[in-house]
């Protein structure tokens, strides 16, 4: 497992995540990271390999 840091990513900069089988993918940008919050706003786009 990979630990990312919010504060490390800027404004819309995509980062990947897969899944342990590598048949499933997320692109994830960082919409919104507010200092006061811990909570965040993230757009996915997600990719399943079927065959």
């Amino acid at each position: 497992m990979t630990t990312l840091k919010f504060d490390d990513l800027e404004d819309w900069r995509p980062f990947c995540i897969r899944s342990a089988s590598g048949k499933d993918m997320a692109i994830v940008h960082l919409l919104d990271a507010p200092t006061a919050s811990e909570s965040v706003t993230v757009s996915v786009r997600y990719y399943r390999k079927t065959s």
